[in-house]
């Protein structure tokens, strides 16, 4: 029953030294709120984003099966998006989308069009 009770104690000072934190994070907070008001300063984002972690990715599933290791994690990523945003001029169909998308594009706006947009 002591090991309980000594278990128990330890606890609730636990459960209260983390109520304490909480709070005073919070005082601290509306503080800084008030000094640096409504400003998204690097003081700001720096002020609240102490004691967080940074969440690594440890794995990826793709469609031709799952990268695991910071190496390869980052070739996949670096190489899914240099393909992203590559350039599609050879693609099949592109060059005809793009004309019909520029092709509807009139060469100047109408006075009816310009009222409307403004």
């Amino acid at each position: 029953m002591e090991v309980r009770k000594i278990l128990s104690d330890a606890q609730g000072k636990l459960v209260e030294i983390f109520q304490d934190s909480v709070a005073r994070n919070r005082h601290l907070s509306a503080s800084t709120w008030l000094r640096y008001g409504d400003t998204c300063s690097r003081t700001f984002f720096d002020f609240h984003k102490v004691g967080k972690k940074k969440a690594l990715i440890r794995e990826l599933e793709t469609e031709s099966g799952t990268v695991t290791g910071q190496r390869d994690l980052t070739d996949h990523i670096t190489d899914f998006y240099k393909h992203l945003y590559a350039s599609e001029a050879g693609t099949a169909g592109s060059e005809n989308a793009r004309e019909q998308c520029w092709s509807s594009v009139p060469p100047q706006v109408s006075e009816d069009t310009n009222a409307l947009l403004t």
